[in-house]
């Protein structure tokens, strides 16, 4: 999905009247009244690059290239709306305000919901937009609007498709959201899009050390730079969206072993999250609870099991008051893999079996994967023990029965 502008319009009008770049660069209506720009100008543009803001130039192209003047957002005018009248909200106003409505009931409900469930609130939005910009783009007085929330639709997009494992198409979003943060020129946007690519790099880095890649190290420095990318443009943003890029942060740092960074980064997100972090200011629906598991996991990649175990009380308190039903399972991971580095081999299993479950009511592929992978875990360190054993056959018969009853579909 390539993110809104004119220049795709402008295109696509070019093409139909089998006019090639270089001559409409040639009849380009300018500002001053002149003709002529450019073919690097009108190569810009069409991919995005390069807005057109002067609203002369605007209506010369529409009348070069037979475009309305509402495609342009050069007029309210809504072609959909038989009621429209000047004074009046035209039918995209009300479709945003279902559209930001709809995303709002996401973050609300993701917390606490299966996945397939959340999947079908996502998906509406996506086909609403997808919609919009095909059939409706926005007038000039809506743009900023329509372009933050459809940024909030990416993020909704990418959220589904880690839960389902699709990590690749999770980072093709992130992408695309900077490419709108870009278009936006807002500080918010572009560390919100640059955490969400620096996390899916650092996942692949994970992946690829536990499969002994050579690769991992520099797939962590492309994480590392692009969330110190988010942390310098969140010095231009809220304390809420500084809370949430520091505590990502953190989580690179204690991946690469970096403890001091972790402990300064880990600390400044703790100091700066507000009293109502996590309420969507400024788009920031990541509770309070989630800076607690940054540092939790963070202790854990450096080595410290006890620390983690030390949070227990005060996560748990934490997870009840923001009713973060989906952290309340997640969390047991990281205090199995404690327990596991203290050979708290009774205490771990079971926080693992409990995760397991967890993960089956939730319908989360991505959850059920991580169930397999900490048992196996168990079973390397632990070899002899009976109970892990049996745990392993358990997850991998259900997973078996799980693939037979897809194909079968």
């Amino acid at each position: 999905m390539s993110a809104f502008h004119y220049g795709s319009l402008i295109k696509q009008a070019r093409q139909r009247l089998r006019m090639t770049q270089a001559e409409l660069a040639a009849c380009w209506p300018r500002d001053d009244g002149g003709v002529g720009v450019s073919l690097g100008f009108v190569q810009m543009v069409e991919a995005g690059k390069k807005s057109v803001r002067s609203e002369r130039t605007k209506r010369g192209l529409c009348d070069l290239l037979g475009l309305e003047p509402w495609q342009l957002g050069l007029s309210d005018f809504d072609p959909q709306d038989p009621t429209w009248h000047p004074r009046g909200r035209c039918l995209l106003d009300q479709t945003l305000d279902l559209a930001e409505y709809t995303i709002q009931r996401f973050e609300a409900i993701y917390r606490r919901v299966p996945l397939p469930v959340a999947a079908a609130d996502a998906r509406a939005v996506h086909q609403l937009f997808a919609f919009i910009k095909e059939h409706q783009p926005p007038a000039a007085r809506q743009e900023q609007r329509f372009l933050r929330l459809y940024a909030q639709s990416l993020i909704i997009d990418a959220v589904v498709l880690i839960g389902y494992e699709r990590y690749e198409q999770a980072l093709t979003c992130f992408r695309e959201m900077r490419r709108v943060a870009e278009q936006l020129g807002e500080a918010t946007w572009l560390a919100h899009a640059l955490v969400g690519s620096g996390i899916e790099y650092h996942r692949a880095a994970y992946f690829q050390r536990q499969a002994h890649a050579s690769s991992w190290s520099a797939t962590m420095q492309e994480a590392l730079q692009h969330l110190e990318g988010a942390r310098d443009y969140s010095f231009q943003s809220s304390r809420s969206v500084a809370a949430y890029v520091h505590a990502y942060l953190a989580r690179v740092y204690s991946a690469i072993g970096d403890c001091s960074r972790f402990e300064r980064a880990i600390g400044t997100a703790l100091r700066l999250a507000p009293s109502s972090y996590g309420d969507g200011t400024d788009f920031v629906y990541h509770p309070l609870s989630g800076i607690l598991a940054e540092e939790s996991f963070g202790w854990l990649e450096l080595g410290q099991p006890e620390k983690t175990l030390a949070l227990q009380r005060t996560i748990s308190d934490q997870i009840q008051r923001d009713g973060n039903h989906r952290l309340e399972a997640w969390i047991r991971v990281d205090w199995a893999r404690a327990l596991m580095m203290c050979r708290e081999v009774e205490g771990s299993l079971a926080e693992g079996r409990l995760f397991a479950t967890r993960a089956r009511e939730l319908e989360s592929p991505q959850m059920q994967s991580r169930a397999r992978r900490l048992a196996e875990e168990l079973r390397q360190r632990f070899p002899t023990v009976q109970a892990i054993k049996q745990w392993v056959e358990e997850l991998q018969e259900e997973n078996k029965c799980k693939k037979q009853s897809e194909e079968e579909v």
